[in-house]
């Protein structure tokens, strides 16, 4: 690992601080954000390079806001199901999550999303069981969820091109060139 990268992680690591054993739910998700956010500014690739592990950092503000929603909306289920401590969190749990998720009709790449983050999520509070599991029952999940959407080719490419020729001349003449 480049002393200079190692330097960097470990003093931004330092800032962060641990996460004690017994801590809450809302805590572990404090934690999740303030080390997921780390990695903004630094090279995802240059990490994994680095470590030859997964970064557990997330690395652009855009993901950063979608992972931490996903992480919300999985620590207010658990507080709902009255486990506010993440030493009491079973994988039960995180299944009933994940199968209410199912239920709801999320597609097979959103489920997929979402238990990825619960990973990343596990494996920054130290439930390495959990993401474990996860990673075990990743396929399990995926072929319980709807399937993806998928983009269908025209039945009749006539219809389509008549409803194009009513705009634009040139893109007419694009759609038959290339139709």
């Amino acid at each position: 690992m480049n002393k200079e990268l190692r330097e960097q992680l470990l003093d931004k690591l330092e800032s962060v601080g641990g996460l004690r054993p017994k801590a809450g739910m809302t805590y572990a998700l404090m934690h999740f954000s303030e080390v997921a956010r780390l990695g903004i500014g630094m090279s995802q690739r240059e990490i994994i390079r680095a470590t030859g592990n997964p970064s557990p950092f997330i690395h652009d503000w855009d993901t950063f806001h979608e992972y931490m929603g996903i992480c919300k909306e999985f620590v207010v289920f658990c507080l709902s199901q009255g486990i506010n401590r993440l030493h009491k969190l079973q994988y039960g749990t995180v299944e009933a999550f994940l199968m209410g998720k199912i239920r709801s009709g999320n597609q097979k790449n959103t489920l997929e999303v979402t238990t990825c983050v619960l990973q990343k999520f596990f494996r920054v509070c130290v439930r390495r069981d959990l993401h474990d599991q996860l990673a075990r029952d990743l396929t399990r999940f995926g072929c319980l969820a709807s399937p993806d959407s998928a983009v269908h080719v025209f039945d009749d490419p006539g219809n389509p091109i008549a409803k194009i020729s009513t705009r634009e001349q040139r893109a007419v003449v694009t759609a038959r060139e290339n139709g």
